[in-house]
């Protein structure tokens, strides 16, 4: 084994840091976009709910995210604010994103073991 690989290895993170660290970034980048979309108070919504009956993209959404908003409902009421839905869809994604994490990182791993050899 050369100093290179070893030095790689070295610096490595462990697999539940990099899963989490996947995990986290991914459901970040889709709550922060489904909030620029979606959101109320988004730049491009400039204060007005879409209407998901004239809107078929936003339905996907909905559908998408049907369990934070079983969550939501649940948790806050209907009556919850925007940041508190928000909140839900970060949680579902965190948690649907662990998975993704876990894949990711053992593919990665594979490869970087079989490229060793």
């Amino acid at each position: 084994m050369t100093t290179m690989e070893h030095n790689r290895k070295a610096c490595r993170l462990p697999f539940a840091a990099e899963v989490t660290g996947i995990a986290f970034l991914f459901a970040l980048i889709v709550t922060a976009c489904g909030w620029f979309w979606m959101g109320t108070g988004s730049p491009l919504n400039h204060g007005v709910s879409l209407d998901v009956h004239n809107d078929p993209p936003a339905m996907l959404w909905v559908i998408a995210n049907f369990p934070a908003g079983v969550l939501f409902v649940n948790a806050f009421g209907k009556q919850g604010s925007e940041w508190s839905y928000f909140l839900c869809v970060l949680i579902q994604w965190l948690i649907f994103s662990f998975a993704l994490g876990v894949i990711v990182v053992s593919i990665r791993r594979t490869r970087a073991i079989s490229n060793e050899f």
